[in-house]
């Protein structure tokens, strides 16, 4: 009887495992690759939310900080843009400061 319940424990633990790392696995290795492309500067990835659970709200978090950080490069673009001093590279790696 004891062998009984050993085996039906070890096999009740081993598909929890397998089940929890299924629905675990996906969901990171999305988040994963959202954040080797936002690495690469691609701003315009997003990370579908289809869950309504943890990693649903870590997905879209993800997809937040991205717009933020997209809305702040725009920001600072324009208003480098629009600024009437810029930033030239000289010869070397001496920096000058021009007025346009």
């Amino acid at each position: 009887m004891a062998f009984f319940t050993v085996i039906t424990i070890l096999s009740v633990s081993l598909i929890s495992a397998a089940f929890i790392w299924a629905m675990v696995r996906q969901p990171v290795r999305q988040l994963m690759e959202g954040t080797r492309h936002v690495a690469g500067g691609d701003l315009d990835y997003s990370i579908p939310v289809t869950r309504a659970d943890e990693i649903g709200t870590l997905a879209e978090s993800f997809n937040n900080m991205i717009s933020q950080l997209k809305s702040a490069g725009s920001r600072s673009w324009n208003g480098r843009a629009r600024s009437k001093r810029g930033w030239k590279r000289r010869r070397g790696n001496s920096i000058r400061l021009t007025t346009t």
